[in-house]
């Protein structure tokens, strides 16, 4: 059972995933321009709504007495962290609602593998903060992992908690910078696919089957330009997490659209990348376009660090100087927000992607090293 208010799983519900004739809502709205008196008053009205003070990280879903007064002081803790810290960023914009802090955290408190899974990436996310040992958190999610395998070696792989589990794992890694993508990806789609029937219409099914897609869209890329062809070929599929904020956010329609049009640059330019392979000459104009693009997304505007990955992508297809200076000082400026390390070690990435130019696609090399998870 899962301790969120009926308020806001009604509204979750009810509007975003609603399977009435009003089904169409949310990509309908995404769609559609702004209209005039939209970027009046109403716009720094949801200005507002991103900002979440460490006073109100429950506040959307149960009091802290409610969710918070089984656990002890060091737990309570971890878990404001991450409300604090890791669930914004892993949303395009935090306010209304947040899934990671509505559903995720109040899950956590009940289920002892998902609470083990949210501490492990906020005692990360801590040590990096503060220069601090690691060996505890690797402990802990080594323990973790051997938990999932029993749980997974013996089939029962229609698990809730084995799907939230993994969903947080795989925020670790962009914390870290970690190379466990692989193994958790994969783990990921066996249990996206054993519960695609099981607990369906529920909000916290339909929050893991949007952020599951969501890692999809990043991580096949990252894997094989194979999947990573066959997933950005059909990317509007994947972009419900950016989309379906326009339920919650109706007058920042043209910002999420500018997100949705850079993303979608970034797979072009993978995917000419991965199936035509023309010199690196006869990309820049497509790179110019995005960057052009860029230029119209200030640096301090909510829903920025959703371009980890598409800043990535360009910056690895780049070949003039001013394009991966662009690219990379973008990546360098989120990492100075979120200080998820995973930016890090995709700058180094980028350095020895530079230098198979001319020899071998950069997609190729990029799958067959041990993946950082950059989303």
């Amino acid at each position: 059972m899962i301790a969120a208010s009926p308020n806001t799983l009604e509204q979750y519900l009810g509007t975003l995933f609603s399977t009435s004739s009003e089904s169409g809502f949310v990509e309908e709205v995404a769609e559609c321009p702004a209209s005039s008196d939209e970027t009046g008053p109403d716009f720094d009205d949801d200005m507002q709504l991103l900002s979440h003070s460490p006073s109100h990280a429950f506040s959307n879903t149960c009091s802290p007495s409610q969710a918070l007064v089984s656990l002890d002081a060091r737990p309570r803790e971890l878990f404001a962290h991450f409300s604090e810290a890791i669930a914004p960023v892993m949303v395009v914009f935090d306010g209304k609602f947040n899934g990671y802090r509505d559903l995720i955290l109040p899950m956590a408190v009940e289920d002892d593998l998902v609470r083990q899974a949210v501490s492990v990436v906020s005692m990360y996310h801590l040590a990096r903060q503060h220069g601090e040992s690691q060996e505890s958190a690797d402990a802990r999610l080594q323990a973790i992992i051997r938990d999932l395998r029993k749980r997974t070696d013996a089939f029962n792989l229609s698990d809730i908690s084995a799907w939230v589990t993994i969903l947080v794992l795989l925020t670790g890694e962009t914390v870290t910078g970690g190379t466990n993508l692989p193994y958790l990806f994969r783990l990921l789609q066996h249990l996206m696919d054993a519960n695609s029937a099981a607990g369906q219409g529920s909000a916290i099914h339909s929050f893991l089957e949007e952020q599951s897609l969501m890692m999809t869209l990043f991580a096949q890329p990252l894997l094989g330009e194979g999947m990573g062809t066959s997933t950005l070929s059909a990317v509007d599929k994947y972009l419900g997490f950016i989309s379906n904020t326009a339920v919650f956010f109706p007058t920042l329609v043209p910002q999420i659209n500018t997100l949705k049009t850079a993303i979608r640059l970034a797979c072009k330019i993978y995917l000419t990348r991965a199936t035509i392979s023309p010199p690196h000459a006869s990309t820049v104009d497509a790179l110019e376009e995005l960057r052009l693009l860029c230029l119209q997304i200030p640096l301090h505007q909510p829903g920025h660090h959703a371009l980890v990955w598409a800043y990535f992508i360009a910056a690895a297809e780049s070949s003039t100087y001013e394009h991966r200076c662009f690219f990379t000082q973008r990546l360098t400026q989120i990492h100075s927000q979120t200080k998820f390390h995973n930016i890090p070690a995709a700058l180094a990435t980028l350095q020895m992607l530079w230098k198979c130019h001319g020899e071998r696609r950069w997609t190729e090399v990029l799958a067959a090293n041990k993946p950082v998870f950059i989303i």
